[in-house]
């Protein structure tokens, strides 16, 4: 019986896989890749106005060379190709494999539901952020973080690499949960760092597919050193999105998320129910396009450090999380940020980029401005101090008593 039970389950992620995939190699079935650099045809245009789908990529293959050694030294993989044109067109896409650890993140959604759920708000204050200094791990909880100045609708658990002996800024322990709710004992600790093993991986395939795929002239040392993934930047978050409330004045106005775009290179995000919705700088009528879900899939979206280092080639999407509103349910989301070396300088490789990926950027910068009125690419210094910058707008009062020393507030 529990054979068939998993066949049917099976079964049933295979369809609606499938019909995500013919759904969109029919509405993109007239691109065509000239040099590895697409042009946008009249059809992708219509999809982005009706019933849009964004790319589904499998890269079970990728994982499995990633085993045996770096993919920075492939070449013209129809994968990696994939990948490339997701990343110029969209900057956000799925991703599936059946070799992603789905019993290890059905752990992880148990015990972080038992968290929300069953823990009071008196012992989850007892983990706050603000009790961790400069490392900026452990919970907030709902009003407490920004976005666009704004108060977001949702609280959370930041996580990061583990450095017990490291009090630098964004750096040092992880305030890992432990609780006992309904006679039953629960620890995080292993769960979480196990996930964030396993999203490091993935981020580095996805990272070096990206750079592949950009076909620069460059030298594989020269690669590793203007990319900086060997040694990356690594944030791990759980936000627990509530029904919303009109009667709390923080949030009474704003989003799950307000709309924004990521800081680094990848956020690799697994999200257990529909909310998350993009804004497409190609779309004609500027709306919000949701971004359903599709089981054992994870979602990628790119960074800010991506479009800077592209010279604007490769774009940072907008996005958000809408209100949870007519519902009764909370919503759990998974964001894990694959970024740069925490103490690399953000270089750029736009003067590396073929004579045809150097016209598109600077079409891409020419007709599209982003939300903010920044400009990444105009950006000069380390991923931590732009890290540092960002994050201290998000959590102001936090940013206060620990990061006035280091930024401008």
């Amino acid at each position: 019986m529990k054979a068939q039970l998993r066949a049917f389950v099976g079964l049933e992620v295979i369809v609606v896989l499938a019909l995500h995939v013919y759904l969109w190699f029919t509405k993109h079935s007239t691109c065509g890749v000239v040099n590895n650099t697409v042009s946008m045809s009249s059809k992708v245009q219509q999809s982005l106005e009706n019933d849009f789908v964004l790319p589904v990529i499998d890269i079970t293959e990728l994982l499995k060379i990633k085993e045996r050694g770096d993919i920075i030294k492939l070449k013209n993989h129809s994968v990696i190709n994939q990948i490339g044109y997701a990343c110029r067109h969209y900057g956000f896409f799925y991703i599936t494999s059946s070799l992603f650890n789905t019993s290890l993140y059905h752990e992880l959604d148990q015990i972080s539901h038992a968290f929300f759920d069953l823990v009071s708000a008196e012992d989850k204050e007892k983990l706050h952020m603000k009790y961790n200094g400069k490392a900026w791990r452990g919970y907030f909880a709902v009003g407490d973080e920004y976005t666009s100045g704004l108060a977001d609708n949702k609280e959370g658990l930041y996580f990061g690499k583990h450095e017990t002996n490291n009090t630098e800024l964004l750096h040092g322990n992880n305030m890992y949960p432990r609780f006992r709710v309904n006679n039953q004992s629960y620890d995080m600790q292993i769960p979480v760092d196990n996930y964030m093993h396993e999203m490091e991986t993935i981020g580095h395939t996805l990272i070096q597919a990206i750079i592949v795929s950009l076909n620069l002239n460059m030298e594989e040392e020269k690669l590793r050193d203007y990319f900086s993934f060997n040694d990356p930047t690594i944030l791990f978050r759980i936000f627990n999105y509530p029904p919303h409330s009109e009667n709390d004045v923080r949030i009474k106005d704003s989003y799950g998320v307000g709309a924004h775009t990521d800081y680094g290179y990848l956020t690799i995000l697994r999200q257990e129910s529909d909310g998350l919705q993009i804004k497409l700088s190609s779309a004609s009528d500027n709306s919000w396009i949701p971004v359903p879900i599709i089981p054992n899939s994870f979602v990628i979206n790119l960074g800010d450090a991506l479009e800077r280092q592209t010279g604007g080639l490769l774009r940072a999407t907008l996005h958000r999380v809408e209100k949870r509103v007519n519902t009764i349910k909370s919503r759990l989301s998974f964001p894990y940020f694959f970024d740069p070396n925490f103490y690399s300088d953000m270089k750029q490789i736009f003067n590396y980029l073929n004579d045809e990926d150097k016209k598109f950027a600077v079409e891409n910068r020419e007709k599209i401005q982003r939300w903010d009125k920044q400009n990444p690419s105009d950006f000069i210094g380390s991923y931590g101090h732009y890290l540092i910058n960002k994050v201290s707008k998000v959590f102001p009062d936090l940013a206060k008593s620990n990061l006035n020393d280091a930024v401008e507030l």
